[in-house]
């Protein structure tokens, strides 16, 4: 029964975590037109270098390119990634659950805190309004300063980041939002590219920071085929792509590969189990018919009867009404078992002594 618990848990977090990578990527509007884009690095380190190219061909039918900065800082000892979220991403990469999303406008509070938005289970006991310190190091990982940052929203569990790392060679077979989403970090702490420039205002930001190795290309409402086609043109002589609508259908299509392959097994053992226990249940029910029906002559009720067989079982006490039986009456009731049968097997009338049967006939 436990075994089969376990899987059927695994299996239902494998599901639930499919269901959720869609209904964040619908969230943030990825199910509409436009495409995943996959570079080909010829060079290390060339993910920017891809990135300032993509920006450079000015395509009319796209209306943005999302690959956010990504960082890490310092939580309580632990590692935290940051994505760096300029105006672009923040008008698209929405994800809190609680509190409010980063602002457009890009402001210091007063006091000379920055506003964050959080995610992961080192953040659990943080709380929307909580001031948080973040530790800033250097490239040689040295602490330089601590940040005050207020948590102004919060993505509960679960909560993944986008990730854009995933196919990045292996061409466009079989991605889904799932494997987007599970490639990306799970603690995470979100910021402006204004807030992120005053933590680090000791060096560049390009030597801090770091570009993802895809892209997401969204599509202009307004735009025609044709001008989306010298768009996949470009990424095709590039790299790969897959469009949007092809990644939720491979995502469909995972989700019901779960039900149909992982789904049997652990319910086949969950009914296993359910009945084995019901098998052995209706056994020892049988083998304590026998005890019920001695009490039943010694004078008990039905209902009587049955609850001391369930003592003899379970060992527990019951009470009806002014009458209790607890373990303590046991060595009672098997010496009247035990006098009942004693009186049963000698030759002095059984059950009843002194009394014979005596059959008439009709004349």
């Amino acid at each position: 029964m436990t075994y089969s618990i376990f899987n059927m848990v695994d299996f239902m977090g494998c599901y639930a975590f499919d269901m959720y990578s869609f209904r964040r990527a619908e969230q943030m509007g990825l199910t509409q037109d436009g495409i995943y884009y996959m570079p080909t690095h010829k060079e290390q380190n060339k993910d920017t270098v891809n990135y300032d190219d993509l920006l450079a061909q000015d395509f009319p039918a796209v209306e943005r390119i999302i690959n956010p900065l990504g960082s890490y800082t310092v939580f309580q000892d632990s590692a935290v990634n940051v994505t760096i979220c300029e105006l672009a991403t923040r008008q698209f990469l929405r994800c809190e659950d609680e509190g409010r999303w980063l602002p457009d406008e890009d402001i210091q509070n007063p006091d000379g805190s920055e506003n964050v938005v959080v995610s992961g289970y080192l953040f659990q006991d943080v709380h929307v309004g909580d001031k948080i310190e973040l530790e800033v190091r250097n490239l040689r990982d040295r602490p330089v300063k601590s940040i005050t940052a207020v948590v102004i929203g919060k993505d509960t569990e679960p909560s993944y980041s986008l990730g854009l790392g995933s196919g990045v060679t292996s061409g466009n077979e079989g991605i889904s939002w799932f494997d987007l989403f599970d490639s990306g970090s799970h603690n995470g702490i979100y910021l402006s590219e204004g807030a992120f420039q005053r933590m680090y205002d000791f060096t560049e930001i390009s030597k801090v920071s770091h570009r993802m190795p895809n892209s997401l290309i969204i599509f202009a409402d307004g735009s025609g085929s044709q001008e989306r086609q010298q768009v996949m043109e470009y990424a095709r002589q590039n790299g790969h792509y897959i469009t949007f609508e092809d990644i939720t259908s491979y995502s469909k299509a995972a989700a019901k590969r779960i039900l149909l392959s992982d789904l049997p097994f652990p319910l086949f053992l969950l009914c296993i189990s359910t009945f084995s226990m019901l098998a052995v249940a209706t056994f020892l029910t049988e083998v304590q018919l026998k005890e019920y029906k001695i009490y039943y002559l010694c004078g008990c009720s039905r209902i009587s009867s049955f609850f001391n067989s369930l003592i003899l079982v379970g060992g527990q006490s019951y009470k009806l009404g002014s009458r209790s039986l607890t373990r303590a009456d046991l060595g009672l009731l098997r010496q009247m078992r035990n006098e009942l049968l004693a009186q049963e097997n000698t030759g002095d009338g059984g059950l009843l002594p002194g009394t014979v049967a005596a059959f008439f006939e009709g004349r």
